[in-house]
């Protein structure tokens, strides 16, 4: 699945909330150095499932860091995220997303600035 950080950029900038504070600031795996905040970072991991007639579909673990200048700033982000991405279902980018939980959710703070890594499992197929 490797686009599938696509599908999730994609869900995330179609939101006319989020776009308002963060504009298109979404980012795989890493925040690039010119990038002021806010700012969204996004990575992922996916784990194949298999019948014994092949592969059926992906469990895909899927971080989402939320980086502000703003402790509250951060904390609206994140909330705007988790009602874009916590229990998605539907097709986006040609993934067919049947499952999507928050797992868990962890903040904290470094010279990036305050951060909320939101963590959901997503399945697809």
């Amino acid at each position: 699945m490797i686009k599938f950080n696509d599908a999730i950029y994609t869900l995330l900038v179609a939101n006319t909330g989020l776009t308002a504070i963060i504009d298109t600031k979404v980012y795989p795996v890493i925040l690039p150095e010119d990038v002021k905040n806010p700012a969204v970072v996004i990575d992922r991991s996916s784990e194949a499932q298999y019948s014994k007639d092949g592969t059926y579909g992906y469990i895909n673990t899927v971080n989402v860091a939320v980086i502000s200048d703003n402790y509250n700033e951060s904390i609206s982000i994140a909330e705007k995220i988790d009602g874009i991405l916590n229990f998605y279902n539907g097709t986006v980018s040609g993934i067919n997303i049947i499952e999507s939980k928050q797992m868990s959710v962890d903040e904290s703070y470094n010279e990036e600035g305050y951060i909320q890594k939101l963590v959901y499992e997503m399945k697809n197929y």
